[in-house]
């Protein structure tokens, strides 16, 4: 049986500035999501 290809790896090129912004924005917008459901479920207890 032939040997299963390898699995799709990213070309070893170092990530463009435009890629990282992005990541960056959603890790920004998840902390945020993360506050604000925080947030309603300290509203919810007290």
């Amino acid at each position: 049986a032939a040997a299963a290809p390898p699995p799709v790896v990213l070309p070893a090129v170092p990530p463009s500035p435009r890629k990282e912004q992005q990541q960056l924005k959603q890790q920004k917008l998840l902390a945020e999501l993360e506050l604000q459901q925080q947030l309603q479920q300290q509203k919810a207890i007290s």
